[in-house]
């Protein structure tokens, strides 16, 4: 059985299909119109292909007719129309298809993840890097290594965010999402509880201010905050769970292994589909939710259990 998965990141969609562990195509687009064509021809091709979608912030597994106005302003978290543009215009355009396609949650909906770790908190990574998760843990079982016995620190670095993803037993258990931690490589991360004060964050805000963007006023000191921040949170998570390695990915892994890697254990998971981890982790996750032969993943994350909403555990 074939399934395909699509990653929405910064500046690009990407489309993995997959036929158990072979891969069959990966494909970019700089814009989802373009994409939507690749999806007609590749579903006319193969009858009844599961899909999972880009769901952001990440609702529990919904088949796409049946996402409602809930369920856009939850994956978006955008205020006003959350379909005007980008991803909820995406879901909202697919809402009319007739493909077999899914929404999938985040990290914070998953079971594995203990309530008090969810208060007041929102971005503990968004489902694109549960994605990436997954790609990890179905390549280590396709290397011998069974998923209860997979204990990893998950570190994507973006040409925007950064996420550290906590696994044990092959479970996520913990995250900090791109918007949560430190300053990140364009995303400002987490916003000091005074500055929210004195100013009105909107989106174009909360996903810009990073490392590059202050070069003009700051010069080196955004780049220095940076890679600091980033230091701290390895360190943190890595010590605290006890976890023996870090899987990097993301656009910007060459420079966190040159920057880093002699100083902790970090490795390169990738040989092939290179920037496609997220969209292949999505196809696992498609093949799992149908019922396929990768099902192991997608039941070990316990997909199909998450019953909470992204806004839960929030005091406001």
């Amino acid at each position: 059985m074939a399934s395909l998965g699509i990653d929405y990141g910064t500046g690009s969609w990407k489309l993995a299909l997959i036929e158990g562990p072979r891969v069959l195509a990966l494909k970019q687009f700089e814009d989802w119109s373009q994409l939507e064509p690749a999806l007609k021809e590749m579903d006319s091709h193969h009858s009844g292909l599961p899909m999972v979608l880009p769901s952001g912030f990440g609702i529990p597994v919904t088949h796409i007719q049946e996402v409602d106005d809930r369920d856009l302003f939850e994956m978006t978290l955008r205020r006003g129309d959350p379909t005007e543009k980008g991803l909820g215009q995406f879901l909202q355009t697919l809402r009319a298809s007739d493909f077999h396609a899914y929404c999938i949650p985040a990290v914070k909906l998953l079971p594995s993840v203990p309530i008090h770790r969810k208060v007041n908190r929102i971005d503990m990574g968004t489902a694109d890097k549960l994605c990436a998760v997954a790609y990890l843990l179905h390549r280590q079982l396709a290397l011998g290594e069974s998923l209860e016995a997979q204990h990893f620190l998950s570190l994507e670095v973006g040409e925007t965010f950064k996420a550290l993803i906590i696994v044990q037993g092959g479970r996520i258990i913990d995250g900090l999402g791109g918007t949560a931690g430190h300053i990140g490589p364009r995303a400002r991360g987490a916003v000091d509880g005074e500055l929210a004060y004195l100013y009105s964050f909107d989106k174009a805000k909360v996903y810009s201010g990073g490392a590059f963007d202050t070069e003009t006023r700051f010069g080196q000191y955004g780049h220095d905050a940076f890679w600091e921040g980033l230091e701290k949170e390895i360190v943190l998570y890595l010590n605290y769970y006890g976890l023996p390695r870090i899987l990097v990915t993301g656009r910007r892994k060459e420079a966190v292994i040159r920057r880093l890697g002699t100083h902790y254990p970090m490795e390169l998971p990738l040989e092939e589909g290179e920037g496609f981890e997220a969209a292949l982790g999505a196809a696992i996750l498609a093949d799992g939710i149908a019922g396929g032969q990768l099902r192991a993943v997608a039941d070990h994350l316990g997909l199909r259990d998450v019953r909470e909403r992204v806004l839960d555990w929030v005091e406001v």
